[in-house]
């Protein structure tokens, strides 16, 4: 069974109805106004019997100039229907609608060199000196949520999770959906402030998350060895965006998993199918004193078949976004429940893969440069009157 959804752009709304508004003080102007008149001493020769076919539909052609100016009126507002695409796939018994998307877990770097600033060639809504932070904000955001300007489509049907690292990694939010909570998180994201857990435990950020994937993957095979609805990831994805290179805490030393080198940590990410993207923050780095450094990066994201990059510019996201939007899509089944809350947050136009979007006006328009025409040809042609 389909389901239909209306929306209206309501911000052409707020341009139409001024014009309706004047409209209506114009035309109720005219009807007020003093109609010519004939002073005759007696009415009794022009009583007519029986109205003529003009007289008749006159008023026709008035009704048919309303109706069209309404009709182009309501073209402007953009309305448009949507309907729930077909499923995929047929999921287990009872199991609801699935949209196609990869399973990717934001790892951010939350160390204490973070509130540290640095100079980045202008990037449209950020200064030029701007903290490392904020930066990491700013690139999280619009891989989330995209950004039309700069032609990112965000990833409104993939399942994202956040996990935060400094001398640990800690997750924020599990593999989810629901992309606001996600935002609000990311909203209240900051640098540690103890020392005692200050670092960049890179090796170790990347075999925790990736041993969560591990584990999620196992609990949905559990539930689907069960009959229960779940979801079978294809491909998984960890993005991490971090400032420096790898540096644990000394108080960690001689802990064997804190510890971990990024390219065990990689090697261990490949092994299970998952790929690694190493996003750095700090265009300082890019030198050739760091050149060693930023190769282990390097080597361990391109040995998951992932890649490394170094943001100065919002042209690097788009290479993140065509290396990740090439990778095979897994099917996700979506609750009822998460539905709603999704379509009563996200603009239906930013799930194409759940709803075919049907836009309005053209019919709209047809229909009232139809009533426009009819009633200028009765008027000039049929219905034509004289003084």
């Amino acid at each position: 069974m389909n389901f239909y959804y209306f929306e209206i752009n309501w911000t052409s709304f707020l341009f139409l109805l001024p014009a309706a508004i004047l409209a209506w003080i114009l035309y109720s102007y005219n009807t007020k106004a003093p109609q010519p008149k004939i002073l005759v001493s007696d009415i009794q020769a022009f009583s007519i019997k029986e109205k003529s076919f003009k007289e008749k539909f006159s008023p026709l052609s008035k009704w048919l100039f309303i109706v069209g100016l309404a009709s182009l009126a309501i073209a402007f507002l953009d309305i448009r229907i949507f309907t729930e695409r077909p499923k995929k796939i047929d999921l287990q018994p009872g199991g609801n609608l699935s949209v196609e998307g990869i399973a990717l877990y934001l790892v951010l770097d939350q160390s204490g060199s973070m509130k540290e600033t640095v100079s980045i060639t202008p990037i449209e809504g950020l200064p030029s000196r701007v903290s490392k932070i904020d930066l990491l904000k700013y690139v999280t955001k619009l891989f989330v949520q995209g950004d039309k300007n700069l032609k990112l489509s965000g990833r409104p049907n993939d399942l994202i999770g956040l996990v935060e690292f400094a001398r640990g990694a800690h997750v924020i939010v599990p593999l989810t959906l629901d992309h606001q909570v996600i935002l609000e998180k990311l909203n209240n994201f900051n640098a540690v402030e103890d020392k005692n857990q200050d670092g960049t435990a890179i090796g170790y950020a990347i075999f925790k998350t990736a041993n969560l994937i591990v584990a999620t993957r196992n609990y949905a095979k559990d539930l689907i060895g069960q009959g229960k609805p779940a979801y079978e990831i294809k491909n998984s994805v960890i993005l991490l965006i971090t400032d420096g290179l790898q540096d644990p805490n000394p108080l960690d030393n001689g802990k064997r998993w804190r510890q971990i080198d990024p390219i065990e940590a990689a090697q261990f990410a490949k092994d299970n199918n998952i790929r690694l993207y190493i996003v750095n923050v700090e265009p300082s780095l890019a030198t050739s004193q760091f050149e060693a450094n930023l190769n282990q990066m390097r080597k361990a994201a391109e040995l998951t078949g992932g890649q490394f990059f170094i943001v100065n510019r919002a042209n690097n996201l788009l290479k993140i976004y065509e290396s990740i939007n090439a990778l095979e899509k897994s099917s996700l089944p979506l609750s009822e429940e998460l539905k709603e809350k999704i379509q009563n947050s996200i603009s239906k136009d930013e799930l194409p893969n759940l709803f075919k979007s049907t836009p309005l006006y053209p019919y709209f328009i047809g229909f009232g440069m139809c009533c426009l025409f009819f009633a200028i040809v009765l008027e000039t042609l049929i219905l034509k009157r004289f003084p």
